[in-house]
């Protein structure tokens, strides 16, 4: 009796085998794939073989010491710009200082402008008389006081 409970358990474990293959198979089909019959019947034209590019490795020390080079030189040239505004900017304090000192203490001539005074009245004058005159004083006085109040 213990060789026909053996003999079914036996059984029974290769039935479970067999049950879970079953199981496992129609898990493991994948759907068919179906062509595109237009494509089918086209001629497709025969791709050259692509070249294999190998890649090649570059010393990058080179690289390096050209960028620190190069950093180098941008500090430099920037420690010389900054020296030339120095020099600009004394010659330029010496130059207008020796001037402003030499300058005379007492006032200079009185310049009599009362014949000129007289010239521009009489040409402002005549400006006024005519519209294009008028015209040309109007825009004068905008552009020397601006309008700045009607733009807002």
């Amino acid at each position: 009796m213990a060789d026909d409970i053996e003999a079914f358990l036996r059984r029974a474990a290769q039935r479970r085998k067999e049950q879970a293959a079953r199981k496992a198979a129609p898990a493991a089909k994948s759907r068919p794939e179906y062509t595109d019959s237009r494509a089918e019947r086209t001629i497709r034209q025969v791709r050259p073989e692509e070249v294999v590019v190998e890649a090649e490795i570059v010393d990058d020390s080179a690289g390096i010491s050209d960028l620190s080079s190069r950093h180098l030189q941008a500090d430099h040239l920037a420690n010389t710009v900054g020296q030339a505004d120095d020099k600009m900017e004394a010659h330029i304090q010496k130059v207008f200082d020796h001037q402003v000192g030499r300058l005379a203490s007492e006032p200079s001539e009185p310049v009599i402008h009362s014949v000129v005074d007289d010239d521009i009245a009489k040409t402002l004058i005549s400006l006024l008389q005519t519209p294009q005159g008028v015209q040309q004083a109007f825009l004068l006085r905008e552009i020397i006081d601006r309008p700045e109040h009607r733009w807002d």
